[in-house]
């Protein structure tokens, strides 16, 4: 406990980021739990909110990286320019030099000769101003950007701090009497998972919509929409950062944790009676099936670096790609079933399209 209140105690953040004052909620959450229960909510906040924080900074790095890529190309169309009027500079002045040096030729073409070198002498330096001007913005920018970058990597190593934390919490839970779900009830729940066909209506009593969302992030594929492969799954796939936190949507029963044919590593929930949520492509669980939850609970990480491609439908596991080989984005599969029958869970989470 006195590692995470001297981490959050080090966070120097601009005070009107908003992830700051949750922060120091879970600060004061975190200092008052007296179980492991309550331990492992208030860390998933603080890692919520370290997520939060670090989004807030790497959008700034990103708004600044194309302020410095359009500071270059200003300064790049510019230097077109400031060479031609260096080169007009040379030419008159080899023409207007000698008549001003030795007083040949007409006065009068003399004078238009030394003003129209001033001339362009000034429009040459005023030039030569604005690049160097440019150049001041652009250096400052870049210090800038090196400085957030700096913060970003402060965050990310006290994140990881965090997250160890919490995972030893979680291990040091294991050891607590949970009850096992049986073998029958584990046959009944895989056969609650194997229809496809929508369910009529989404009422679902117990559950009260817009739940909050399990994982931040952005709706890759929606219900029934297929997949590059043509594969069409009755569920929400969301793309997320690596390693994000996945928490409870609403207070629940863990029904099962653990690996699942053509899902991969799974959690799967009930927080209503006759609703399982399923939630797919997590890492090492932090849950155990028979533990009672409340909203927010963590219950795992996406994955930190890409999985070997698994055996069967589990496209929704594969990390998409930016085109440039950088694997940035992980996937969350979310499956919401009533009655055994999947139900579109976009109208379930607070998730836009």
């Amino acid at each position: 406990m006195r590692l995470i209140l001297t981490i959050l105690a080090a966070l120097a953040l601009p005070a009107q980021a908003d992830p700051l004052a949750d922060l120091k909620q879970a600060e004061t959450a975190l200092s008052q739990a007296n179980s492991s229960l309550a331990k492992r909510r208030v860390l998933g906040q603080t890692i919520r909110a370290y997520e939060a924080v670090m989004g807030e900074i790497s959008g700034s790095i990103a708004t600044l990286a194309r302020k410095i890529r359009a500071q270059d190309r200003a300064i790049a169309a510019q230097t077109p320019r400031i060479k031609e009027h260096l080169s007009a500079l040379a030419r008159l002045g080899r023409l207007a030099e000698p008549l001003v040096l030795v007083g040949q030729g007409d006065p009068a073409d003399t004078l238009r000769g030394m003003l129209l070198l001033e001339h362009v002498t000034k429009g040459a330096n005023a030039q030569i101003a604005a690049v160097q001007r440019d150049r001041e913005a652009l250096t400052e920018l870049h210090s800038e950007h090196a400085g957030l970058l700096a913060q970003l990597n402060t965050r990310r190593a006290q994140l990881a701090k965090v997250r160890s934390l919490l995972i030893a919490e979680a291990n040091t839970g294991t050891n607590r009497a949970v009850p096992q779900i049986d073998p029958a009830a584990l046959a009944a729940l895989s056969a609650a998972l194997t229809s496809s066909v929508p369910a009529i209506g989404a009422d679902m009593p117990g559950l009260t919509p817009p739940l909050p969302a399990p994982v931040q992030g952005t709706v890759l594929r929606g219900f029934g929409t297929p997949d590059p492969a043509g594969v069409a799954r009755p569920g929400l796939t969301i793309a997320a950062a690596p390693a994000a936190l996945v928490t409870s949507p609403a207070s629940a029963t863990v029904r099962y944790t653990g690996s699942l044919d053509g899902y991969g590593q799974v959690v799967i929930l009930e927080p209503a009676a006759q609703v399982l949520l399923v939630l797919a492509g997590l890492d090492t669980p932090l849950v155990q099936a028979g533990e009672i939850i409340e909203t927010g609970h963590a219950l795992g990480f996406l994955p930190d670096k890409s999985p070997p491609q698994p055996q069967g439908n589990t496209e929704f596991l594969r990390t998409p790609g930016d085109g440039s080989g950088q694997q940035s984005v992980k996937s969350l599969y979310i499956e919401l079933r009533h009655e055994q029958q999947p139900v579109d869970p976009m109208g379930w989470f607070l998730y836009e399209r």
